[in-house]
């Protein structure tokens, strides 16, 4: 196919792409093309289905922030400037605090080559037997139910090269000072299950948001006890995809109480005075020469 350059989407798996940086705009644009939606599905936010199309992305901007190492400022201008150019489209479904943001054009960015490739591998599989089919089933149901759980290591575990240090001694030390143990105290040194997950939060959203992930967490009543089961959530439970997904996008926020103290000196605004917050609490958990300032 003319003008394009078929890329594995196992690139972004790889250390330099995981590597954590300040995006560049089109590092950023590349980073919404794959990860947005291949296939239409619906996603759990709050207590409410989110449907979300082939080419689409569901995402808070705090999370996109977080990603990119930008500020919500910043990536809320990128996304302005997407849509002026005709390149995104952009809502937010009431109530649920998320962006949904529609790629323009999805198609042309997976071309006639990704879907020929699909057609052929059905083909091919047509053509197995029985117990192979059965064999590829059970294989496939293995590999979808260790997503997001502890053998998940296996991805993103510390098997693997990663281009920054983590100091899981001081982490742990954070965590147990800044929740007072009200999610029980973790002990060292850490599982390899729980390091895997620990890199996998940090290569995707970066170590300032997985810092402001447990300060968000120590904030919400809900995750502390104060619901109608009683239930307290665990650091295993915080850490895992899906659930710190959740409460860094705010799901878990107290929704009648937002006492803000007053904007320090220097700061210009409320966003930055959080983006200043969340770079000391980053700071103490992987130290101060490992936290991007900006």
């Amino acid at each position: 196919m003319e003008y394009y350059i078929p890329i594995s989407r196992r690139l972004f798996e790889h250390q330099l792409w995981c590597e954590e940086r300040i995006y560049s705009r089109f590092e950023a644009w590349l980073d919404l093309i794959q990860s947005a939606r291949f296939e239409d599905t619906k996603q759990l936010i709050g207590n409410r289905f989110i449907e979300v199309k082939r080419g689409q992305i569901l995402a808070s901007l705090r999370f996109l922030a977080g990603r990119w190492q930008w500020s919500t400022k910043k990536v809320n201008s990128f996304l302005d400037l997407l849509i002026q150019d005709k390149m995104i489209i952009k809502e937010t479904p009431k109530g649920t605090g998320q962006t949904v943001i529609t790629i323009c054009n999805y198609d042309k960015y997976n071309s006639q080559i990704i879907r020929e490739e699909t057609e052929k591998k059905q083909q091919g599989n047509t053509k197995e037997t029985p117990r192979k089919q059965q064999g590829n089933k059970v294989n496939k149901d293995k590999k979808e139910n260790n997503i997001g759980d502890s053998d998940e290591s296996l991805v993103c575990g510390t098997s693997q090269p990663h281009a920054e240090h983590i100091d899981y001694s001081e982490l742990v030390k954070f965590f147990n000072e800044e929740t007072k143990g009200v999610f029980g105290t973790v002990r060292t040194p850490l599982s390899d299950s729980r390091k895997g997950m620990i890199n996998a939060r940090i290569k995707s959203y970066g170590k300032k948001t997985f810092a402001d992930m447990i300060h968000r967490a120590y904030q919400s009543d809900f995750l502390k006890g104060q619901n109608k089961k009683g239930w307290t959530a665990s650091f295993d439970w915080l850490i895992k995809p899906t659930n710190f997904e959740k409460v860094i996008s705010g799901n878990y926020d107290n929704k009648n109480s937002r006492n803000y103290p007053a904007i320090p000196n220097g700061a210009k605004s409320r966003e930055e005075q959080t983006d200043r917050e969340i770079l000391e609490y980053a700071a103490k958990a992987f130290g101060k020469d490992t936290v991007s300032s900006k």
